[in-house]
């Protein structure tokens, strides 16, 4: 079958890389990957693929995007339709001839943490009016799944739970903490609001008196301004750092995965941190809650008194992992077990 991968763009984040690590293991299809933009951090990948580039913002030219999209259906005679992000979805099944396969991958939970937002209830409404014969909604957890089950409870919903892609073969190696001693703490994600970031400068205001570090990687519009915020407050133990690739290599530099995070769908860079065999310090959000070893520590999720709490408790008195639930997290959301799903749908 050939497959059109349709996606905002190639650069850093959940879906995209969710999207470069599964097209080049579904060697029996063929694979055409289209984008709003030119950015694309993946070119060692999608080298190997024809990619379009619509070149357009899907809310000012949106007629002129479908238009182009159905120009490339029909050309690259195109057998499934795969999308991943809300203007995505929408396009794609106006784009899309009734009777070809149409999957729209739902990486987003603005239905329930943004509903009181009108332009997220005037979004709901637009996916529930524009309909498709053969589509099918796919949720990349149960959190999510809910979600569609709430407000599309008559459409044809699936849960293909996100992956990471770590090694199978390659034997797990925890990193407890031991008390007392210099504690380092590492985050990765995207400087945007939705990662809780704003909790981090008034709890590291208040543990200067302890040897504990934090760097956060990633980037974003706000990152020049808490590398300003703290300056100002002379916070140094809080450092960050810009855009840095997660890997085994960097995340064993530290002591402790955390994540602040006000609202996700799932947690690659948390499992991630599993997989590189650090104890972890998250916000209880469902998302966490639902792929979280049951040892994780939780800290309420925007109270930056919590998470300063729970700092110190694991300085104070250590913290460390439980190896056999590490490895059910890393097995249940393991490639294989993706691969499986996602061949069914496609099937």
């Amino acid at each position: 079958m050939k497959i059109l991968h349709f996606i905002d763009s190639l650069g850093y984040g959940g879906a995209e890389t969710l999207l470069t690590n599964y097209i080049p293991e579904l060697k029996e299809h063929d694979h055409i990957i289209v984008t709003f933009s030119d950015t694309n951090l993946y070119q060692d990948i999608t080298n190997q693929y024809t990619c379009y580039n619509l070149d357009g913002n899907p809310v000012k030219n949106l007629f002129k995007l479908i238009s182009k999209l159905k120009k490339i259906i029909s050309k690259e005679n195109i057998d499934i339709v795969h999308s991943h992000s809300y203007w995505t979805n929408i396009i794609s099944r106006l784009a899309t001839p009734k009777k070809k396969r149409l999957i729209n991958h739902y990486h987003f939970a603005d239905y329930d943490t943004m509903l009181s937002n009108y332009k997220v209830r005037l979004q709901l409404i637009i996916d529930k009016t524009i309909g498709h014969r053969n589509l099918q909604r796919v949720a990349v957890s149960d959190y999510v799944y809910g979600i569609l089950k709430q407000h599309f409870p008559k459409g044809k919903n699936s849960c293909l739970p996100n992956f990471v892609n770590t090694p199978t073969n390659s034997e797990l190696k925890l990193y407890p903490y031991t008390k007392g001693t210099p504690l380092k703490i590492v985050a990765v994600g995207n400087i945007i609001p939705e990662k809780g970031y704003d909790i981090l400068v008034p709890a590291f205001e208040k543990l200067k008196q302890y040897p504990i570090e934090m760097d956060v990687f990633g980037e974003g519009e706000s990152l020049q301004v808490y590398i300003t915020e703290l300056a100002k407050r002379n916070i140094t133990a809080l450092k960050f750092c810009g855009k840095q690739k997660s890997t085994p290599a960097l995340l064993q530099q530290y002591n402790l995965y955390c994540s602040c995070s006000t609202s996700e769908t799932f947690g690659i860079a948390l499992i991630e941190a599993i997989a590189a065999g650090l104890p972890v310090l998250i916000s209880d959000i469902p998302a966490f809650k639902e792929i979280a070893p049951d040892s994780t520590l939780f800290f309420k999720q925007a109270d930056s008194n919590d998470f300063f709490d729970k700092v110190v408790d694991i300085y104070q008195n250590g913290i460390t992992a439980v190896e056999s639930e590490y490895k059910y997290v890393l097995q249940k959301y393991s490639k294989p077990v993706f691969l499986k799903g996602l061949r069914d749908i496609y099937q």
